[in-house]
């Protein structure tokens, strides 16, 4: 999709490979004093376990590099929201990760996920 990226569904197996990418991103937020999740306790309060419940319900995508298979870009996304009560039609994106070192895997990502609610007639939030 993109030439050098894959869209796609996580597999089981790549939850921990995703839950790495956002303890890894913790520690580069700590090395570059940002203070997002890694003053918030953040994975602990979205452990691996998680992740395989969004799994399990069909929320977890990521985004691949087509030729090593491994996973740069990941989030959930949700058709519907609890915390929001807007009655649009729309994606919900939480727990948005990329690989640390990973130059626009983010921008690729949500972009590809821009063009799949434009498809379905729906709003990304």
């Amino acid at each position: 999709m993109n030439g050098k990226y894959v869209f796609r569904k996580i597999i089981q197996e790549e939850i921990p490979s995703m839950f790495s990418l956002v303890l890894k991103r913790i520690v580069w937020m700590d090395e570059n004093n940002i203070r997002q999740w890694n003053v918030t306790n953040y994975a602990e309060a979205y452990p691996e376990n998680y992740y395989y419940e969004q799994y399990e319900n069909g929320n977890v995508f990521v985004l691949e590099e087509e030729k090593t298979g491994e996973i740069v870009c990941a989030a959930i996304l949700q058709e519907t929201d609890k915390r929001w009560n807007d009655n649009v039609p729309s994606i919900y994106l939480h727990n948005f990760v990329s690989k640390v070192g990973v130059k626009s895997a983010g921008t690729i990502f949500l972009e590809l996920c821009r063009k799949i609610c434009c498809y379905a007639g729906k709003a990304i939030l």
